[in-house]
């Protein structure tokens, strides 16, 4: 066998991108399980995170470790991503996974706190009764038109109840 031929035969092969992201969530499973709260099973999270990444093409063209990091992010807080309950996004973003919490997430993590007793969150739409007003003696009014068609979101808001009193 020629030297080039020794070479090639002992070259190690080309990792794909689906591959890297398996093997660095494979590498790092002590890692990713270390910061899941209890009662979250690891290797279903660890599935969420390879699922995320075979559902969004763009994930397997970031850096690897960008991607462990936001997987750990979104492990720290308990929350699954990119899954159908909007609860977190792994999102590519200049080549890099960027860990983005979402509108039912943000919700979850508020309930979890303590101090938090409800939460919801409301979209105002063109046609809709909608004042507010700041200040000393905060108000908020909301009247849905009650009209079944789409029309121009105007506005959204959240209230929560924060130890027992109002926010919104």
């Amino acid at each position: 066998m020629s030297n080039l031929a020794t070479v090639a035969a002992n070259a190690p092969a080309k990792v794909t991108p689906k591959q890297a992201i398996r093997n660095v969530v494979e590498q790092n499973r002590g890692a990713i399980a270390a910061s899941l709260p209890s009662g979250m099973n690891p290797e279903r999270f660890g599935r969420l995170l390879l699922t995320a990444a075979n559902t969004n093409p763009g994930l397997l063209q970031c850096d690897p470790l960008s991607f462990l990091a936001a997987g750990i992010t979104a492990a720290q807080l308990g929350l699954e991503p990119n899954d159908p309950r909007g609860l977190a996004y792994l999102v590519p973003f200049k080549g890099r996974v960027q860990f983005i919490p979402g509108a039912r997430g943000l919700m979850e993590l508020a309930r979890r706190s303590g101090q938090v007793s409800s939460i919801y969150a409301f979209p105002v739409y063109e046609g809709d009764e909608f004042e507010y007003e700041l200040g000393l003696n905060p108000t908020l009014r909301h009247v849905p038109c009650g009209e079944d068609d789409p029309r121009k979101l105007t506005h959204v808001y959240a209230v929560a109840k924060v130890n027992g009193e109002p926010q919104f």
